[in-house]
């Protein structure tokens, strides 16, 4: 069988770059879905927890009461192993981070013709390292500037070598995280 491709070389072309775009454009809205996934997730955890810590609040104070009605010394060890719980749910909850709150407000400063191709986070030490494609000098020299301005990364490093080339410019930023602001302690429930 003999296959004809009467298309001109520009229809060609342009029918190329509707397929990448087309793809491009799906990637964009499993991102998207995923992105929703976490969120919905994160809240549903959050929504556990707190529900977690009224439990035990209310099986506290029902022993309490209980021990007050009865005057038996027994009870306390079992306030004292709640407390305890209480405590470790408190503190649980106080080092855990929003992190989709946090990239929905670092995508807000991205220009829109830069790619990111890599985000490495170390939860430890709070360190980010950024790697992305560029156009030109100019948006990485934008989007560097977003990251300077911004209270999301502090004690930026980008290297000489990101400023070599004037296009396609294949860059590397790393940095401390500022996550203060997106502690669940600062939201409220």
């Amino acid at each position: 069988m003999i296959k004809l491709n009467l298309l001109s070389n520009q229809k060609k072309k342009e029918l190329k770059e509707y397929k990448i775009l087309n793809t491009f454009r799906i990637a964009s809205y499993l991102v998207i879905v995923f992105l929703v996934l976490i969120i919905m997730s994160l809240y549903g955890v959050s929504y556990y927890l707190s529900n977690q810590v009224k439990e035990i609040s209310d099986k506290n104070e029902a022993s309490q009461n209980r021990q007050s009605q009865e005057g038996n010394i027994s009870y306390s060890k079992t306030i004292s192993e709640i407390n305890s719980d209480i405590q470790d749910i408190k503190k649980i909850q106080s080092d855990y981070i929003i992190f989709s709150d946090y990239l929905k407000d670092y995508t807000k400063i991205i220009p829109s013709d830069l790619k990111l191709t890599n985000l490495s986070v170390n939860n430890e030490t709070n360190l980010i390292q950024i790697k992305g494609l560029a156009p030109t000098r100019e948006v990485f020299l934008q989007f560097k500037t977003n990251l300077e301005n911004s209270n999301l990364i502090k004690e930026i490093d980008s290297p000489i070598s990101n400023l070599i080339k004037k296009v396609n410019v294949d860059f590397t930023i790393s940095g401390k995280m500022i996550l203060d602001s997106y502690n669940i302690n600062n939201y409220e429930i």
